[in-house]
Order: structure tokens, then C-alpha cells, then sequence
């Protein structure tokens, strides 16, 4: 039977709800945290995107060709690593020693690496092989950053390594399709020697501001005097030890802070 009105008088409506709607995403959730990763890479995609440009003009002038060029940017996804490596295969330098160089170039991660294990160390196999591609140095200093001001959801905190990295990534692969296109549209044009210095620049500024705490500071004090001491070995051999040393510190200080804890 329907409900009868009470006291005499009509039945009142069924009252309004003004809660808002429930936002996609609550504060710490994945969706969240991989939204602020992204937002957290506009600054540096700004600053990278210029890389890309030269990696793709420089691909097509070295003969790659424009799936070549394509396939080695997503491949590699560093533009140091690329760029040096367009340059030994214009000078004829066979495959062996463009991957050892790229290689020795990319040595620096396994610093990045160490850093990061007390805060991803603990994520399943497959969530640290998925986010090891996507880690580059925009990446490692913003995710150090938020890790160590205690942002964010500890338990989603992968997802917003995997936002940062998601952006990097579009922002390369899309910076190195235009550089294709103006590389075809304008052939012979070295962007290169107009852009060294600012992306140098660029490092520098990310790497000071990521130096806090004696850790940081012990690996890339170790890591640099190596590299000056080891400055003389040949075929860049002084690189490669002074990253291997500074890893090794990093991760001598991470043990002997848990010894301490």
C-alpha cells in the first residue's frame, strides 16, 4: 500500500541531495597519483622537448631514416644516448661500439637505481621492469623529491613514477616525430650546437636541486671525484668507473643507514 501522508497534509518530496559528485580519482588513489606525476612534468617536458627535436632532424641526416629514427627514439628513450650514438654511426663506427657507448652513457641509472630501491625496491618484478624503462633523469628527480617530502600514498606511489615517466615519454616520442618533420622540411639544418649549453644547463639545475641528504651528496661526491682522478683512461674508461664507484657508495650508505635504524 502507499504511504499516507501524516498530520493530514500532503506527502513531502524526497529530499534533495546536494552532496557533489564524486570526483574520478580520490586523493591517493592510482588515477590521483598518476595525474600528478604527469602535472609534475610539464616544467621538464618543456625543457626536453628541444632534444627531441634535434634527435629527429639529426636521425634523418644521418641516414636512419624515418622509422629507423622513430624506432631508435622509443627504443633508447634517453636523447643523450641517442644523439651520441648518431654520431658514431655517421663516422662509420660499427654497432658493437655504439651499444657500449650508449651503455656507458646510461650507466648513471644504475646510481638513479640504487636511490630509489628504499621506496620502489619492494614493488613485484614486473612493476620495476616497467617502470625501469621509463626512468630518466626528469623522472628520478621529481619521483626523489615527492618520495622524500613524504607525498602522496605510499602504496601508489609506483603510479605516479609511472605517470612521470608516461609523460617523458609521449613529450620525447612526439618532440622527435616533429623534429622528423622539420629535419624533411628544412634537410642539412643542425640544431645541435644551438641547444648544448641550455640542455647542460638544464641538468645542472635538476641535479642541485635533487643533492638532499648526506646519501645523495656521498654518491655524486664519490661519483665525481672518480671521474676527475679517472680522467685520463682511455675509451671513456674513467666514466664507467666513476659511475660504478658512485652506485657503490649509494648503496654502501643505504645499508649502513638500515644497520643504524
Amino acid at each position: 500500500m502507499p504511504d499516507e501522508p501524516t498530520g493530514g497534509g500532503a506527502s513531502l518530496p524526497p529530499p534533495v541531495s546536494h552532496a557533489a559528485p564524486a570526483a574520478p580519482g580520490p586523493p591517493g588513489s592510482p588515477a590521483s597519483e598518476f595525474r600528478d606525476g604527469c602535472r609534475a612534468m610539464v616544467p621538464f617536458m618543456l625543457s626536453a622537448f628541444p632534444m627531441g627535436l634535434i634527435a629527429g632532424a639529426a636521425g634523418l641526416a644521418a641516414g636512419l631514416g624515418a622509422l629507423g629514427t622513430l624506432g631508435m627514439a622509443m627504443a633508447v628513450n634517453s636523447g643523450t644516448a641517442m644523439l651520441a650514438a648518431i654520431q658514431l654511426l655517421r663516422a662509420g663506427v660499427g654497432w658493437p661500439v655504439v651499444l657500449l657507448t650508449v651503455t656507458v652513457l646510461s650507466l648513471r641509472m644504475l646510481i638513479y637505481a640504487t636511490l630509489l630501491r628504499p621506496h620502489l625496491g619492494s614493488l613485484p618484478r614486473r612493476w620495476r621492469a616497467l617502470l625501469a624503462f621509463g626512468l630518466v633523469d626528469a623522472v628520478f628527480f621529481a619521483a626523489m623529491e615527492r618520495y622524500r617530502a613524504g607525498l602522496g600514498d605510499p602504496r601508489a606511489r609506483s603510479w605516479f613514477f609511472l605517470g612521470c615517466s608516461a609523460a617523458m615519454y609521449a613529450n620525447w616520442t612526439g618532440s622527435t616525430l616533429l623534429g622528423m618533420a622539420l629535419g624533411s622540411a628544412a634537410p642539412g639544418t643542425s640544431l645541435t650546437g644551438l641547444l648544448d649549453f641550455p640542455m647542460t644547463a638544464v641538468f645542472i639545475a635538476m641535479l642541485a636541486t635533487a643533492l638532499v641528504g648526506w646519501r645523495l651528496w656521498t654518491a655524486a661526491s664519490v661519483a665525481g671525484l672518480v671521474a676527475l682522478l679517472a680522467r685520463p683512461l682511455p675509451h671513456n674508461l674513467g666514466l664507467i668507473a666513476a659511475v660504478l664507484c658512485g652506485a657503490a657508495a649509494g648503496a654502501l650508505c643505504e645499508w649502513r643507514r638500515k644497520e643504524v635504524a
